[in-house]
């Protein structure tokens, strides 16, 4: 999986779905049909994530950091589709912040909410252990994201399209 920094799905008071960079940087126009695809989540919400695209080398999966960097700098149709946004937590569900909630919680939203299909995917959790590290590493990802079970949100430049206005 190639990725780019985090992303925000962010499904506005009006149901407009915008996708931010984590810098702030508009990605909406940028990503093809895949904001459509959050057209029915509530208004008010807000996804933190990345974008994702997997190749294969040799008869393995490997990260594509190219298939999404052409996405989001060329904006070509066919690059467009090949990126996904897999999702880690939600921080604002239909007008409600998330993010002072424990992680448990907030996971429990992120399931029943995000709209899951081929192209958009639930992060897998699983305790962090040194095992847990070594086979995600074998698996070729360049980091993971490790939060105790307790933990509020470390999401804190995140503000929904109203709070930004």
């Amino acid at each position: 999986m190639g990725r780019l920094s985090p992303v925000l799905i962010d499904v506005d008071e009006r149901g407009d779905v915008r996708m931010w960079s984590r810098h702030g940087t508009g990605l909406t126009a940028r990503l093809g049909a895949l904001p459509d695809r959050f057209a029915c989540v509530p208004p008010g919400t807000v996804f933190d994530g990345e974008l994702v695209a997997i190749g294969e080398r040799g008869g393995q999966a490997v990260q594509d950091f190219a298939a999404v960097t052409r996405a989001i700098f060329t904006g070509d149709p066919l690059a467009t589709e090949r990126p996904s946004f897999v999702a880690f937590d939600v921080l604002r569900l239909a007008g409600e912040n998330l993010r002072a909630r424990p992680w448990h919680e907030r996971r429990d939203h992120l399931h029943q909410a995000l709209p899951v299909d081929d192209r958009v995917r639930l992060i897998s959790s699983q305790p962090a252990t040194p095992e847990a590290h070594a086979a995600i590493v074998a698996l070729g990802f360049e980091g993971h994201r490790a939060q105790a079970p307790r933990a509020a949100s470390s999401s804190t430049s995140v503000a929904s399209s109203a709070e930004r206005a």
